[in-house]
């Protein structure tokens, strides 16, 4: 994120250090060293995060293909930027969420496909299903969802084309 780092333990747990003020830390507010972020007994593969006008949202795929979100989603300046739907899980207003959670909206809207990994981009996303589809969520003012459109999705939809 924008003032920090989340990283991957060997172990599989998330950790993170840096400034917190957009939540992309989880619950910790500000470590200059690595710190664990409380995630139950879930384990990782796979993290990315989006720096936006409105804040940090970061996307960890667990190893059973779970995806895991937590930061912030903000219009607070009301620049009116899809920063809300930075998160995938269908959010329509501005959110923070501090402690990591299963996506559920995001896993629904995928049809509950297995991921690998994830990408993130200036307040949108990419989702790389274990069979190999790919699906879009976030800003899309430039097509970059590749789904054919120009619309903000709040939800992942499939990346057309391939």
């Amino acid at each position: 994120t924008k003032n920090s780092t989340v990283a991957i333990l060997a172990s599989g747990k998330l950790a993170g250090c840096g400034f917190n003020p957009s939540h992309g830390l989880g619950s910790l507010h500000q470590s200059k060293v690595l710190q664990v972020i409380n995630t139950g007994d879930e384990r990782f593969q796979s993290i990315s995060d989006t720096v936006g006008w409105c804040g940090d949202a970061c996307v960890a795929i667990s190893k059973k293909g779970d995806a895991w979100i937590f930061g912030k989603g903000d219009n607070s300046s009301g620049q009116d930027l899809p920063c809300k739907e930075a998160l995938g899980n269908g959010y329509t207003s501005d959110i923070s969420i501090d402690t990591p959670i299963l996506a559920t909206k995001l896993m629904a809207a995928i049809g509950g496909a297995r991921l690998q990994a994830a990408a993130c981009g200036y307040d949108f996303g990419i989702l790389w299903a274990k069979d190999g589809r790919l699906f879009g969520y976030g800003d899309n003012a430039y097509g970059q969802l590749a789904d054919g459109t120009v619309l903000r999705r709040s939800l992942p939809v499939p990346v057309g084309g391939l």
